[in-house]
């Protein structure tokens, strides 16, 4: 935001679910430049329906777009249509995030969490206490008494771990971002499905971030 020094400005806040009660401690500080680029999440976490209830839609911030380039990459579609090839145009996945649609234990994993609980994997022994998957079978997840979810698992998610651990050791040395290929698409696609989010247009760039140039 653009502060003008000498004029009082208020914030407001919430804490999540709204009957917490917290503390937010902040840092205001001139960085000496009039433009920055900042990251900005794509699309809010939850999904609306158009004015005619006909398709299921993304709330996206700032009316973000995405396309694929011609490099394989997904980047911002600028306002006259084009795609944004330059260094900041790239759409990213933050392998640090918390995910706010997985509940895990109390808490809410990263991405770097399920890959490192093995969850791109199917998992045949489900007394292994320490992966997802297993999590899953005994119930930990809301979904897990549906019939047909081990066969959709092993289908969308159960063949991907070693990829995903790919993109994990990329991202780690690039701050934990990654910009997003055509199979990363695909492999959050599957996610976002899975969780329920199937039909919804766009949907992968819930987990997503951009540079927002202010």
């Amino acid at each position: 935001a653009r502060l003008e020094a000498g004029k009082t400005y208020y914030i407001a806040v919430g804490m999540d679910p709204v009957d917490y009660l917290g503390e937010f401690d902040f840092l205001i500080e001139y960085l000496g430049t009039d433009t920055l680029d900042v990251k900005s999440a794509c699309a809010e976490n939850f999904w609306t329906t158009t004015e005619d209830y006909t398709a299921y839609i993304i709330v996206r911030r700032y009316n973000f777009r995405a396309g694929l380039g011609t490099d394989g990459y997904y980047h911002q579609i600028l306002s006259d249509g084009t795609l944004d090839y330059s260094e900041t145009g790239y759409v990213y996945l933050d392998f640090n995030a918390a995910i706010s649609f997985i509940s895990y234990a109390g808490s809410y994993p990263t991405m770097e969490d399920l890959i490192t609980k093995g969850y791109y994997t199917y998992v045949q022994d489900e007394n292994d206490e320490d992966t997802y998957y297993a999590a899953l079978k005994k119930g930990t997840f809301d979904f897990a008494d549906r019939e047909d979810i081990e066969e959709e698992w092993r289908e969308k998610l159960g063949n991907h771990q070693a990829q995903m651990e790919d993109y994990l050791n990329q991202a780690k040395a690039n701050g934990g971002y990654l910009a997003v290929d055509e199979e990363l698409c695909h492999i959050l696609t599957d996610l976002m499905d899975l969780y329920g989010f199937n039909g919804v247009e766009d949907q992968w760039l819930m987990l997503c971030y951009f540079m927002r140039h202010i």
